[in-house]
């Protein structure tokens, strides 16, 4: 599960996966890092939310200041 979720956040055009960390606890998906946009934010939780087996997605990401 972690693998996917890793190797779906990397492979989106959308989403800079390189400051994002991805921890798996009993199918539930931790995001921490930071991203650009709020965009990337919320499409970085809906990627891992849609890896098989994931129960609960915690997005702890923060949107670098511009």
């Amino acid at each position: 599960m972690l693998d996917d979720v890793g190797q779906r956040l990397t492979e989106d055009g959308y989403v800079d996966a390189s400051d994002i960390e991805v921890s798996v606890q009993d199918q539930e998906v931790t995001l921490s890092g930071t991203v650009s946009t709020l965009f990337e934010k919320r499409r970085a939780e809906d990627i891992a939310d849609s890896v098989s087996g994931v129960t609960h997605v915690q997005n702890n990401l923060r949107v670098r200041p511009r």
